[in-house]
């Protein structure tokens, strides 16, 4: 079963949304062995996050990541964020048990199956890769 949660009619009765472990910041980037996990990312209303989302929305939007508002009082402000990453799904969740399970305490961050950060220079590089055989590449 199939569900367009970004057209969630009722969206505005989930919010306001906290992640109490969770706060902007910057995060010590790392290794992930998650084979096979979509990118994705964790954002707020905050201007930090607002201001990774305009610089990198072109990048995230090439590798096909969802965004997830860990923080954000009220549908103005999900709005906010939504119109920093036009091209992107971004859905309000609580943030406290990716935050647990993957030991990160800041946002803004994005999650790929090799790597956790926030610093765009350090992002992999992901690219079709015809030549020996029709796979993913990710090169640092």
């Amino acid at each position: 079963m199939y569900a367009d949660l970004s057209t969630f009619a009722d969206e505005a009765r989930i919010l306001p949304v906290r992640s109490s472990h969770l706060s902007p910041g910057q995060i010590t980037s790392r290794t992930l062995n998650m084979p096979g996990l979509r990118p994705f990312f964790l954002v707020g209303e905050d201007p930090q996050s607002l201001a990774w989302l305009r610089q990198r929305a072109a990048e995230l939007h090439e590798m096909g990541a969802a965004g997830l508002a860990v923080e954000v009082a009220e549908s103005e402000a999900l709005a906010r964020i939504r119109t920093a990453a036009p091209n992107l799904t971004i859905l309000p969740i609580n943030g406290n048990d990716i935050a647990s399970r993957l030991q990160i305490e800041h946002y803004p961050v994005l999650i790929t199956a090799t790597s956790l950060n926030n610093e765009f220079r350090s992002w992999p590089s992901m690219r079709w890769s015809p030549s020996s055989g029709p796979r993913w590449s990710c090169t640092p």
